[in-house]
């Protein structure tokens, strides 16, 4: 828990002026220091015999502990005032003469970091005469004794000259406090936004900080507040910027549609063909070259009456690995006890296949969102123990989008639709293959227009042919001794996509239902 002490503004001031006269202290012992402003008890012959069309008022001594600076000197008139400058001089604790011959009225002192002001206020215009001493200056001032049009000036010629300085002249001869604005704490309780997102955005901003140099934010996760501490100008200025900022974001419904269409058809014929001798009732010998047929299976097994059949067959054998159909002639010559048997078989596969998956989601404007479903394939891995560990790679169909609304109603979508799904087992012991459909874009679309984002179209044609060598060229009976399978196949993917802006959380859930 951190205690946070607050100081009065004048104590501030004090505070900072003492660290400052402590770092400045070495430069500061290296200044010209102003002692003492006097009045001079009487006047010089030479002063009063300087010119005898003026009048000698009076005579102000300004006493230094070094050389006496130049000081720049200039008059203001309405009211009549005869300013003193000097640059980069001390002057603390320095008395002025209160009793002052007229015209004079009032001397006055203020002073800075770099300048030290003086200002002798008259009852009408004067002049003046500078005189430099070991560590003093005589500053002898005269009025003039008749009315006339000269500018004649006992001093150096100066113009009259009106600037502001940064100091101002006040009659207890100390400069004004700096003006402290006044600083205030509120927290300030969210509603939509997140606190630590708003703190970002308020201080932002490196050229123009919403917050003051006194400006302190701070976030209390646990219930969602700001906790804010500025001068009151500013802190007004940040409650109206978070009235505008924590709103309730727009719902956006996003739907797809991916389809995945197969189209396949394969096609395949075999044969086997066998000439087999059988021997009869009496036991008499036999021979069998190729053939299968099942006729012929039932006579070698002796299902047919007066055959008895001999198992030891040499075979043409090349039949489809799953018939749809088979064909089977047997031909016997009983004379000479022979049998051909021959046997055709074929397989015809036409397959459409028509796969749709819909995911849907809400979220927010500005939010990604993302959706999965599908099957973890495991497998093996090696540790560097020596041993094996099992780990796992998806296959799953995943939805991942961010929405942003235009301020016309429009939808951007950024947006990854992958599909994928198990494929085949490419070598001997390793795991099944992932195969991946993906697509990533970003596009604008009006409010619920369906859009067809993606396509993939794949075709394939393969043929495959199994041959006797020599016997499969014999022109007509060749096809006997050879077998084809013939395989196209056509696949599809499209993806569809309807994103709708919701006015509410309940139409949200009316469209869901849908």
């Amino acid at each position: 828990m951190q205690t946070i002490l607050f100081l009065p503004s004048r104590v501030i001031f004090i505070l900072l002026s003492v660290a400052l006269s402590t770092v400045d202290a070495s430069a500061e012992a290296n200044r010209v220091a102003l002692h003492h402003i006097l009045l001079a008890p009487q006047s010089t012959a030479e002063e009063v015999a300087a010119d005898p069309t003026k009048n000698h008022v009076a005579t102000i001594l300004f006493q230094f502990d070094q050389v006496a600076p130049t000081p720049r000197i200039f008059s203001i008139h309405n009211p009549e005032l005869l300013v003193i400058d000097f640059t980069s001089i001390r002057s603390d604790s320095v008395s002025l003469p209160e009793l002052l011959p007229k015209p004079l009225q009032q001397i006055q002192l203020a002073s800075s970091e770099d300048k030290t002001r003086i200002v002798i206020s008259t009852l009408a215009p004067l002049f003046y005469r500078l005189q430099y001493e070991a560590h003093s200056l005589r500053l002898s001032l005269y009025e003039q004794k008749s009315v006339t049009t000269s500018t004649e000036s006992a001093g150096p010629a100066e113009p009259v000259i009106v600037e502001e300085l940064p100091i101002t002249v006040t009659p207890d001869h100390t400069p004004p406090e700096p003006h402290v604005p006044e600083v205030v704490t509120e927290i300030i309780q969210l509603h939509y936004s997140r606190a630590s997102d708003l703190k970002k955005t308020l201080e932002s901003g490196q050229q123009n900080p919403l917050l003051s140099k006194e400006g302190i934010l701070g976030v209390d996760e646990r219930t969602n507040s700001l906790l804010i501490r500025d001068t009151i100008e500013n802190l007004r200025q940040i409650r109206k910027l978070i009235k505008e900022l924590d709103t309730p974001s727009k719902q956006v419904l996003i739907e797809s549609r991916i389809v995945i269409a197969t189209d396949d058809f394969s096609h395949e014929l075999g044969a086997r063909l066998g000439l087999t001798h059988l021997e009869s009732a009496q036991n008499q010998w036999g021979f069998s070259l190729s053939g299968s047929s099942e006729a012929a299976d039932s006579a070698l097994s002796g299902t047919t009456p007066g055959v008895t059949g001999d198992a030891n067959r040499l075979s043409v054998n090349m039949p489809v690995a799953n018939p749809t159909g088979r064909v089977g002639l047997t031909l016997a010559k009983l004379a000479t006890g022979s049998l051909i048997d021959l046997e055709l078989s074929a397989a015809q596969i036409d397959g459409k296949t028509e796969i749709i998956a819909s995911p849907r989601i809400i979220t927010s404007d500005g939010y990604e969102a993302t959706i999965q479903q599908g099957v973890q394939i495991p497998y093996r891995s090696d540790t560097l123990s020596g041993g094996t560990d099992i780990n796992f790679k998806d296959a799953v169909m995943e939805l991942r989008v961010t929405p942003q609304i235009t301020p016309d109603h429009r939808i951007i979508l950024t947006l990854l639709v992958k599909k994928d799904a198990v494929g085949a087992i490419l070598c001997s012991g390793c795991e099944p293959s992932v195969d991946t459909r993906e697509v990533k874009t970003r596009v604008m679309m009006e409010n619920g227009e369906t859009l067809v984002i993606g396509g993939i179209y794949e075709e394939r044609n393969s043929q495959t042919e199994n041959r006797v060598p020599l016997l499969a060229d014999i022109p007509l009976i060749g096809p006997l001794f050879r077998s084809k399978s013939k395989t196209d196949g056509k696949d599809e993917l499209l993806i569809f996509i309807t994103p709708s802006i919701l006015s509410d959380q309940n139409s949200g859930l009316q469209n869901l239902e849908h």
